[in-house]
């Protein structure tokens, strides 16, 4: 698997849309690179789109077994491990893509997107959008988003447990990886180096090597349980075998043989059976045929009637006409009957309406001098109700000016009473820590010079321990050399014969007293005695030592020098700084019986609260000053302001006594109601009796119109009802004469009959006889097909 872009809008810390894309430069070639940035910056946020991407999940949701759920909008809640969390608050949406190439060597783009109802930010979080395209086939691949993201951990190799576990370790989780156990370290480092596969092999050969084996043992089984048969047994078996190979070939003819005789019997009979059906079928048809002749005589007689059949069915309809006619005419003097109701009903209403019209005309008249009444009136109510209104705003504005006034009196005293206790805690205080106010000017430089101390002190103690080391040192040098002088000096007297009776002394471990050696290879050399050569390198060897000795002795005195001037200047320091404390806290006599740390502390904290309570002494004297001027013009505000509101109280109550004076006075007029509406009432109620009025005219003179229409289409019915008679009566005479020439061959029942009968059912019927004569034809010819084929067998 490989990253090859990573982009994403509205996520966490990163506002709008960001991309960071690996297949251009500078990034494409670097080798190594690193997210850096201040906290917030979203560094974390760009590994979260990575995960979100291919997994819907985040690393930090994994850090909480609680199930809580946290406020989104409104009255909406989301659990806190929701991967939808991690949408921008103040954005309405937000997505998470990435492209990457699958372990396949395909390209896809993978796409988590989220975004709230209506594209509003204060709407509900809507599900998860998931999609996934493989890039190389341009092609979306389709499913759920469960099914999509088993298809990803397909495509990767990794779950996401894994992918967190081991390629994208999140703040605080590389531990987790190190304590995994052996087996989830080895799956882990197998899918990311593809070394997989050489498992899936040694599985692979280890079971097939597994069922080679046991097929191995099954034959070796088998191969136990076989006897061989011996050359007579053989010989026997081969003979057995050859006779009934010629029995069988001789079965086999026969069988050959009475196959082919029972083949021809079944073919017999089959013929028989076709011959036997076919003239069944002709007897059948000829049933059929005989049955269906009185349809054929009803075609006949159909056929001879038609030159009558254009004046029968004229006839016909010139009757269903008349019944048409006959009803219609009913129906029309039924309507005229109830027309003549109706057009007496309309005129009477008529004059109802008249008469309701004239009576609400005296009824306006009358109420007519109220209405201007009560207009007068309401013109003097509204300019009171205005009065009133502004009265009552003056009112109240003059009660929330002298409660202003008086919070604002209050809030002075208050400030002085706080400012004067603050002044007194001050004042307590500072006298407490008078003895402090020479020092808080120099409280710094107090606090240097005791830091000066504290590191003199220390400097000087370090010093003196490295002094004490290097005297030990220096006193174990000059023994030394003491011996090696000592060594030296013996060696210059030695004969050879004598070292080697020394050698002979020395023993592995154990030092030596010339070289200080463990090890002694020359005591392995025999002989007597040493030649003159190895006694000069032993005096060579010691006299090496006496002058690194020598050397590192002097030196290690000038550094003792060196020691106890830097011992001896700390200690001056050390003193001369105290001298300098003296001065300056000379008013604490104590001071030196502190340590040094907290006496710096202590008067650190001094300081502070010194200035603090400086400033706070400022601020309160500068606050009760200010507020004691304010306070005085606050109470000349409120008496006067008390006056006002007196007045404006005054004012307000009359304004309401005279509007409730009117208000009484209008109640009587109209019964209290509006002048407008009373007067749109009997305007309503005029243009209702008018339009009324109207509506009933119109009515009556539509109804004596359609008086007038009903009567002429009953004149008119009744006029085409004469024709129609007389022409039946001319048709039925025609008919008449025809049957008489048919000498009662056909009736007039038997003509209706026939005449009943339409043109598509002849046609029918006609049709359906022909085939059935048809039909005794076709078998007839199969019947002698099959008897020619049976008499052939």
């Amino acid at each position: 698997m490989k990253i090859l872009a990573i982009r994403g809008k509205n996520l966490a810390s990163l506002e709008g849309e960001f991309e960071v894309n690996f297949t251009t430069e500078p990034l494409k070639s670097a080798g190594i690179f690193a997210i850096t940035g201040n906290t917030g910056s979203g560094k974390s946020t760009l590994l979260d789109t990575l995960c979100l991407a291919l997994f819907d999940d985040i690393p930090r949701n994994n850090r909480t077994n609680e199930s809580i759920s946290i406020i989104d909008v409104k009255d909406k809640s989301i659990n806190q491990t929701d991967s939808r969390t991690i949408l921008r608050r103040g954005t309405s949406d937000g997505y998470a893509e990435v492209d990457f190439v699958s372990l396949g060597g395909e390209t896809f783009c993978s796409r988590w997107s989220v975004r709230r109802s209506r594209d509003k930010i204060d709407g509900s979080l809507q599900n998860v959008d998931f999609k996934l395209t493989n890039r190389s086939t341009n092609t979306e691949l389709q499913g759920r988003k469960t099914e999509l993201l088993a298809k990803i951990v397909e495509l990767i190799g990794l779950t996401f447990d894994q992918f967190t576990r081991a390629v994208l370790l999140a703040q605080g989780d590389f531990a987790t990886f190190l304590k995994a156990t052996q087996k989830e370290k080895a799956e882990l480092l197998e899918k990311l180096t593809g070394t997989d596969i050489y498992s899936r092999i040694s599985s692979s050969i280890y079971e097939k090597s597994k069922n080679a084996e046991q097929d191995l043992t099954i034959l070796k089984e088998q191969i136990k349980g076989i006897e061989l048969l011996s050359d007579e047994e053989l010989e026997t078996l081969s003979t057995e075998k050859q006779v009934i190979k010629t029995d069988l070939e001789s079965l086999r003819i026969e069988v050959s043989r009475l196959t082919a005789k029972i083949n021809w019997i079944n073919e017999e009979a089959l013929l028989m059976s076709g011959v036997n059906q076919a003239e069944q079928q002709l007897v059948n048809a000829q049933r059929t045929i005989e049955e269906a002749k009185p349809r054929y005589d009803f075609l006949l007689k159909t056929d001879s009637v038609q030159e009558i059949r254009d004046v029968y069915i004229e006839l016909k309809n010139s009757q269903r006409q008349l019944i048409v006619n006959n009803s219609n005419l009913a129906n029309y003097e039924s309507e005229r009957d109830a027309n003549a109701l109706l057009l007496k009903q309309a005129i009477e209403n008529l004059a109802t309406c008249e008469e309701d019209q004239k009576q609400h005309l005296e009824a306006v008249s009358t109420i007519e001098p109220q209405i201007r009444q009560a207009r007068s009136l309401d013109i003097r109510l509204v300019g009171a109700t205005t009065s009133r209104k502004e009265a009552e705003k003056e009112y109240q504005q003059a009660i929330e000016q002298k409660k202003k006034i008086e919070k604002s009196v209050l809030s002075a005293q208050t400030t002085i009473e706080t400012a004067e206790k603050t002044i007194e805690k001050n004042r307590l205080w500072f006298d407490d820590h008078k003895q402090y106010k020479e020092i808080i000017p120099r409280v710094e430089l107090i606090v240097n010079l005791l830091c000066d101390v504290e590191t003199a002190n220390t400097q000087k103690s370090n010093n003196l321990k490295i002094l004490a080391k290097s005297k030990e040192i220096l006193f174990s040098d000059t023994t030394k050399l003491a011996e090696f002088t000592t060594e030296a000096e013996r060696l210059n007297k030695l004969l050879p014969t004598e070292i080697a009776t020394l050698r002979a002394k020395l023993q592995e471990g154990n030092p030596c007293p010339v070289c200080g050696s463990l090890h002694h290879p020359m005591v392995e050399i025999l002989g007597g005695s040493l030649k003159e050569a190895e006694l000069n390198r032993s005096k060579e060897i010691v006299q090496n030592q006496i002058t690194l000795l020598s050397d590192a002795i002097d030196k290690r005195k000038a550094e003792n020098v060196r020691l106890q001037s830097m011992v001896d200047s700390y200690a001056n320091q050390a003193e001369e700084t105290i001298s300098k404390l003296n001065n300056y806290l000379n008013v604490l006599p104590s001071w030196q019986q502190f340590e040094y740390k907290v006496l710096q502390n202590q008067l650190t904290e001094i300081a502070g609260n010194w200035g603090k309570y400086t400033s706070e002494q400022t601020t309160a004297n500068e606050l009760h000053s200010n507020f004691t001027i304010s306070l005085k013009h606050e109470k000349e505000s409120l008496l006067g302001a008390s006056e006002a509101l007196s007045i404006k109280e005054t004012k307000y109550k009359s304004t309401v006594t005279e509007l409730e004076s009117l208000q009484k006075e209008r109640s009587l007029i109209l019964d209290g109601k509006s002048a407008d509406s009373i007067e749109s009432l009997y305007s309503l109620k005029g243009k209702g009796i008018a339009e009324r009025i109207k509506a009933l005219s119109t009515a009556r003179e539509d109804i004596a119109a359609k008086g007038e229409k009903i009567a002429g289409s009953i004149a008119q019915i009744t006029s085409t009802l004469s024709e129609l008679l007389k022409r039946c009566d001319t048709l039925q005479t025609s008919i008449d004469a025809w049957l008489a020439k048919q000498e009662d061959t056909i009736t007039s029942e038997l003509l209706a009959e026939l005449f009943s009968k339409d043109s598509s059912w002849l046609t029918a019927e006609r049709n359906a006889l022909n085939r059935l004569r048809d039909a005794i034809t076709s078998i007839q010819a199969t019947l002698t097909e099959r008897k020619n084929k049976l008499e052939i067998h």
